[in-house]
């Protein structure tokens, strides 16, 4: 066995130690849509986003979340939802669920040009090929645990000063910038 193949096995053994309680996750979302714990992980972002006053707010990933957040949340100037154009079909059932609430928000749910990049030895989507602003206030990434390591390199990149905090029973990372 050479050397690169210790390492990937290496690191598939560190990723799955780490993180175990994402099975938990997965167990509880096959046996109820959303998941009580997936509320609670958008019941958490909804509380962060009051509590520190944001107005705007990026999710990767357009699906569940994007309607409990349009639901749920207010008081926001904007919210955009960027899905890959892989997915433009299920991309138009979330729209047409927005639009069938009949809710007066500034939404954008779009589908963007993505790459397949490697992030942790793994394949992930990188949405980094669209120009969002960088005026976020609040970035969710749902179910993209990987991008979470692109969005530490963007960041120390452009010299943003960062703090991150994560939860692992709830199943989510959060970036202070």
């Amino acid at each position: 066995m050479n050397l690169n193949n210790l390492n990937n096995i290496f690191t598939k053994i560190k990723y799955y130690f780490f993180r175990p309680l994402t099975y938990i996750n997965i167990f509880f979302a096959r046996l109820s849509k959303p998941s009580k714990l997936k509320i609670l992980q958008w019941k958490k972002v909804i509380s962060l986003f009051n509590e520190y006053d944001c107005k705007t707010l990026l999710e990767f990933g357009s699906g569940r979340s994007t309607i409990f957040f349009i639901k749920n949340l207010e008081n926001f100037n904007e919210f955009l939802s960027i899905n890959p154009n892989t997915e433009i079909k299920f991309t138009e059932i979330v729209r047409e669920k927005y639009k069938s609430l009949n809710i007066k928000k500034n939404c954008k749910i779009i589908n963007s040009e993505t790459q397949i990049s490697n992030i942790s030895l793994k394949p992930a989507v990188n949405f980094f090929t669209y120009p969002f602003s960088d005026n976020y206030d609040l970035i969710y990434i749902d179910g993209r645990h990987n991008m979470i390591d692109e969005l530490i390199k963007y960041l120390k990149k452009n010299n943003y000063k960062y703090k991150l905090t994560d939860s692992g029973l709830l199943n989510y990372t959060i970036i202070f910038v």
